[in-house]
């Protein structure tokens, strides 16, 4: 829990100071604490609520999503599209996982585009991930 509201106050703070790139790096943040508690939520035996932390973190990247695209920000879309990946591979699934992998190779592109190399490997790293899991987890 320390971990999720640490990542809301950020994200809270780079909006406050309309910080683009600090938005998106801590929407993802608040995308890997809510994974990291959805986790032990079901590990203690409450699947349906992990998967409404789930379902909620997805439904608030693709908010951003929504905005960084009116904004015409594409490093903004690329990084919330791969928050959004990011989501779907951790909620499961077939269909989920290749939504993902749609998600993820237009946020590559995105990331191309802008020239930004690192969110380029991380979102390649995503994908490989997230084809691991479709594949052996069918």
């Amino acid at each position: 829990d320390e971990a999720l509201s640490s990542a809301k106050d950020a994200l809270s703070i780079f909006k406050g100071i309309s910080d683009a790139r600090g938005v998106a790096d801590a929407q993802r943040l608040v995308m890997h604490a809510t994974r990291m508690k959805a986790v032990a939520v079901k590990t203690l035996g409450e699947p349906s609520e992990a998967e409404k932390l789930l379902g909620d973190a997805e439904a608030a990247a693709r908010d951003e999503l929504a905005a960084f695209t009116e904004a015409g920000d594409k490093r903004g879309q690329a990084a919330m599209l791969l928050a959004v990946a990011e989501a779907l591979v951790a909620e499961g699934g077939s269909p989920k996982k290749n939504e993902a992998l749609d998600n993820l190779l237009d946020a590559q592109d995105l990331a191309q585009e802008v020239g930004d190399q690192k969110l380029e490997a991380v979102i390649t790293y995503e994908k490989a991930a997230a084809l691991h899991a479709k594949h052996n987890f069918k």
